[in-house]
């Protein structure tokens, strides 16, 4: 079991931002006798996987629904699916543009060049 500040440590999170998740229901905190909040491998684990999805461009609000529709088990699979598709989707388009920035930098040095 770990507590609040060495999740944080872990996952380079703040606990304020650990807090917040936990606020909007993105994660689901044990409290102890005492009322502190303890965490375990599982937690790690999910937060790792919010982070993951924050870098492919997914919102809060979307990784959160995504959230809610894990909790109903195997009947919200296809629609987890979908959500999942329609994010690669869109970093697919996210890199193609990407790509094309890089080109056109690689022209507007090829211009320079001669300056």
């Amino acid at each position: 079991m770990y507590k609040i500040s060495e999740i944080a440590k872990q996952t380079g999170l703040t606990t304020a931002t650990l807090r917040y998740y936990e606020q909007i229901g993105l994660l689901q905190t044990k409290r102890k006798t005492n009322h502190y909040r303890e965490f375990d491998d599982s937690d790690l684990d999910w937060l790792r996987f919010i982070e993951n999805m924050k870098k492919t461009g997914m919102k809060l609000s979307e990784i959160k629904y995504f959230s809610d529709l894990k909790q109903l088990g195997a009947k919200s699979c296809q629609k987890r699916l979908e959500l999942l598709e329609e994010q690669k989707v869109e970093l697919i388009e996210r890199i193609k543009e990407i790509e094309q920035s890089l080109n056109f930098l690689e022209e507007a040095k090829a211009l320079t060049k001669n300056c």
